[in-house]
């Protein structure tokens, strides 16, 4: 492992434990305009936590497969949805991942309450060519809630969650988590009686945290520097919501605050045990506000929705001009410093957004069992703590510079989709008549002013040093993506479906592919299944193709690298999987991912700020094996 790997990338990782907390600890309604809920792109490193709801079904925490489609296992959702007070899952998953799961839940008219733990164990895996992969993880995951209430006038609901990984050795990684916590809380509370002309409302309280370590030495063999990384992240958020509902019409208008502090020092622990050689994240305050109005019409056939948001962003640093002090002189150097090196003098690095966001969506029946939707947007994101405020110095093959005068993205993106269904179709795994089919697709176009896009420094515009070290740059880019879904039953048990995924990627100011875009993908499914109550079974296969990738930004000296793998070729992977359905109570997956036992490694990498490292190859052969019972 050379140091390069070890700590480029290294700032994203430790501070994307927070990705999901300004995000997931929501709100009690469903925004229609959602910025807060806008990622960078290519950015998610870390998992997200798991919701309380797939404690039992969610996928593992393996950095990996990515396929885009699950397979169909009606047991799991059948004994998975029961309404039993005690449920409990052990497996054995992809690449030998163990899973062990239990959901407590009890309920009655107005109130109800529930618990869940689950347990995960990544190993060592064998890829294709029978070579072993050197990958693993342990992490838990536990959660609290409740609510209390008649949901025709008021209902108030807390929960609370916390998930810990540890001694993770990350897939195409030089800094491993030797220990992350995450988790937080939330309480909301939703009124359906609300005295005057707004009729409905509600708010809600959360907050959320992450506390990472990582390091390139716990776990494996140091480069030539033992790195250590240390995060702390805060998150906070206050918002209420009012609506007018009557007939046809909803009429809402919200309001939103919310304070987050990110903190990640870099230590080098070959100068001593406090030896800081880098404010990775020098202390990031975010504050914002924001409001929002939001308006649906209800028709016969004709659905329309509409809302505007206004956010104001602001962000400045506690730590800019804090110089670590080591015995190398190269890494004592203030993140204020590495700014006025790489980007000019006498800046103001303190950032004020005014963020202008709006959507309008329009469904449309055209027939009993078809409808169209078109979806226009402009929204609007700021730039990410990262992104700004990145301060990783010291050689420049080590460098990571934010620019906190970056410009916030805004997309500009159109989508247009339809679905129809034939032949009295339900739902795909439930008996239909022979020939029942459905049919669904969309196309869209994001064009984004502004593109928060990480690059190497080469002197370009606004870039003044010419080293290789990574930096981060607005640019104009375009992003096209095309999807169509269609499935059709053979008889009344035995059903097929295609789905087809593709999308293109262009960074319009380089003139050059925009980085880590998933190439076109297919996946094939033939799936027969039957039973009554008390006995239910499905067999099924899957064939996943991929197609080659061919336009990538693979070369430091012209782009950014992030495709540093170049040009990749197609690869084809076959499963295999089946289940039987005892009642209600029980239910059994079996199943062998990779048939032909196929070497191969996926396109988009699985640390995607890591640009010198080559995904390894995929697992091989495994055998799948879930059971699921509930009383």
């Amino acid at each position: 492992m050379s140091v390069r790997v070890g700590v480029r990338g290294g700032a994203t990782l430790v501070a994307a434990a927070m990705g999901m907390l300004a995000t997931s600890v929501g709100w009690a309604a469903e925004a229609f305009v959602d910025t807060p809920a806008m990622k960078r792109h290519s950015g998610q490193i870390l998992p997200l936590i798991i919701p309380y709801d797939n404690a039992l079904s969610g996928k593992t925490t393996f950095l990996y497969r990515n396929e885009l489609v699950a397979a169909y296992e009606p047991g799991f959702d059948v004994v998975g949805n029961a309404p039993k007070p005690v449920a409990i899952m052990a497996g054995m998953n992809e690449a030998s991942t163990s899973t062990l799961a239990t959901r407590l839940r009890a309920a009655g008219q107005d109130w109800g309450v529930g618990a869940a733990a689950r347990s995960e164990q990544g190993h060592v895996y064998r890829d294709g060519n029978d070579t072993q992969i050197n990958f693993g993880y342990q992490r838990e995951t536990e959660w609290l809630g409740g609510r209390w209430g008649n949901p025709s006038e008021t209902v108030v609901s807390l929960a609370f969650v916390r998930d810990e990984l540890d001694n993770v050795k990350l897939l195409n990684y030089g800094l491993d988590v030797d220990y992350l916590n995450q988790g937080g809380g939330r309480m909301t509370v939703d009124s359906a009686k609300l005295p005057g002309w707004f009729n409905r409302g509600g708010g809600m309280l959360a907050w959320g945290y992450a506390r990472v370590d990582v390091d390139n030495f716990t776990m494996r063999t140091p480069g030539s520097q033992r790195i250590n990384g240390v995060g702390d992240h805060q998150v906070w958020r206050l918002n209420g919501w009012a609506a007018h509902e009557e007939g046809i019409s909803r009429t809402t208008f919200g309001v939103e605050g919310s304070q987050q502090h990110h903190a990640a020092k870099r230590y080098g622990r070959n100068f001593g045990p406090d030896a800081i050689t880098a404010y990775w994240v020098p202390g990031v305050n975010i504050q914002r506000a924001s409001a929002w109005a939001e308006q649906t019409v209800s028709l016969s056939t004709t659905k329309l929705e509409g809302g505007l948001r206004y956010d104001l962003v602001s962000m400045n640093a506690d730590d800019l001009h804090t110089a670590p002090q080591t015995p190398l002189s190269v890494f004592n150097t203030s993140t204020q410093q590495l700014y006025e090196r790489y980007y000019g003098a006498n800046r103001d690095n303190d950032s004020m957004d005014h963020n202008i966001s709006g959507r309008l969506r329009a469904e449309q029946t055209l027939a009993p069992n078809t409808l169209a939707f078109a979806d226009l947007s402009r929204m609007v994101r700021s730039p990410d703590y990262t992104e700004r405020y990145n301060g990783n110095g010291g050689p420049a093959v080590l460098t990571e510079v934010g620019d906190p005068q970056l410009a916030p993205e805004k997309h500009h993106k159109l989508t247009l989709g339809s679905a129809v269904t034939g032949g009295g179709y339900k739902q795909y795994g439930q008996a239909s008549p022979a020939g029942a089919w459905r049919l669904e697709g969309n196309a869209s176009h994001d064009r984004v002013q502004d593109f928060v896009t990480i690059d190497t420094a080469r002197g370009q515009p606004g870039v003044l040093v010419n080293n290789g070290a990574q930096v981060y740059r607005n640019v104009d880019a375009a992003v096209s993506a095309l999807s169509a879904d269609g499935q059709a039953m053979l008889s009344e048990h035995v059903a097929v479906r295609v789905n087809l995924t593709g999308q293109r990627g262009r960074n319009l100011s380089d003139n050059r592919p925009l980085h880590q875009m998933a190439p076109f993908e297919a996946s094939m499914f033939l799936d027969t299944f039957g039973g009554d109550e008390d006995l239910g079974w499905n067999l099924g296969t899957r064939l996943r193709a991929v197609a080659a990738k061919r336009a990538v930004d693979s070369d430091v000296t012209t782009g950014n690298g992030q495709d540093f793998t170049g040009p990749a070729g197609a690869f084809a992977t076959l499963d295999i999987y089946g289940g039987l359905r005892f009642s209600d109570s029980v239910a059994i997956t079996a199943g062998i991912d990779n048939v032909f036992d196929k070497l191969y490694r996926e396109h988009l990498k699985a640390t995607p700020q890591t640009s010198q490292a080559p995904m390894p190859n995929a697992p091989g052969r495994t055998v799948v094996l879930r059971a699921l019972v509930s009383f």
